[in-house]
């Protein structure tokens, strides 16, 4: 029979606390030492001054923002030509709508206005180039435009007519009386489904075509001049050139324009006193010139 010796260990028990007679006298707590004491007036000073630096800032911030002071009054437009300068203020105005935060209205604060959704509006509703919009204390708000300047006059055989520059952005539905016609070169289209404001008319090739074309018009040496384009063969890059003269120019818009104007005049050389007598010349061809 085995034995077993077991050894009884027994818990101690735990370490009392001393006690501490708060009542005797000259105690004193170490949690008040006399550095403490003496600390506590000033981070009692630092937040007073504290909560006084956050309601100056909030006053500032709503005199600022909602008191008025700083309220646009006055709208000054620069740059305005075609475009009215009473439209822009319009446009400008109803970006300006008050608004509010929480119970509060802003105003239509200076220090608020939103330049970019200003801007971005004025660029929408007038084509522009661009527009700046900048704040000017006290009371202005300044907005310099940059328009667009037409250049070709868009004529479609359904009757509609349509002002576009040279990236092919409509800035009109119609010429009317705004500019002399010698001023706008003359483009043909079959149909002209939209004179949307600020839509694109043409795409990026067709429009480096038509403004290198018309750079290269003025370098015509044969005492003809092209009055207008006709494209509504353009699909097939097949393009009619109406001169000035009873005989058209049938040019495609896959070889270079100066080219095609460098080979129309070769061909005039040759002609002599028969280009009074042809219909056409065709310069289609880089190594071909035909005519009749």
């Amino acid at each position: 029979m085995a034995f077993f010796n077991l050894r009884t260990v027994q818990a101690r028990e735990p370490a009392r606390h001393k006690k501490r007679d708060y009542y005797k006298p000259g105690y004193r707590n170490p949690l008040h030492t006399d550095e403490r004491d003496a600390a506590a007036p000033k981070i009692a000073g630092r937040l007073a001054l504290f909560a006084a630096m956050c309601a100056g800032f909030i006053a500032v911030l709503y005199w600022i923002l909602f008191s008025g002071s700083f309220s646009v009054r006055s709208i000054d437009v620069e740059g305005a030509g075609r475009t009215s300068a009473d439209d822009i203020k319009r446009v400008a105005e109803s970006a300006l709508h008050r608004r509010r935060f929480l119970i509060l209205n802003q105003q239509q604060s200076l220090f608020a206005v939103d330049s970019m959704r200003v801007r971005a509006q004025l660029v929408d509703a007038f084509a522009l180039v661009h527009a700046t919009v900048t704040p000017q204390l006290p009371h202005t708000l300044r907005i310099s435009i940059q328009e667009r300047t037409p250049v070709y006059e868009v004529r479609g055989s359904n009757g509609g007519e349509a002002l576009i520059d040279t990236e092919g952005v409509i800035i009109a539905a119609a010429a009317g009386n705004e500019q002399p016609a010698h001023d706008l070169f003359t483009l043909k289209v079959s149909s002209l489904a939209s004179t949307t404001t600020g839509e694109r008319l043409f795409d990026r090739s067709a429009m480096v075509f038509l403004n290198d074309a018309r750079d290269n018009f003025a370098f015509i040496t044969q005492g003809y001049r092209i009055v207008s384009l006709n494209l509504e063969r353009v699909l097939v890059h097949d393009i009619v050139a109406e001169t000035s003269e009873p005989w058209v120019i049938y040019m495609t818009d896959e070889l270079d324009p100066k080219l095609q104007l460098l080979n129309v005049d070769r061909a005039l050389q040759e002609m002599k006193d028969e280009r009074k007598e042809i219909q056409y010349i065709d310069v289609r061809l880089p190594n071909k010139i035909f005519y009749k």
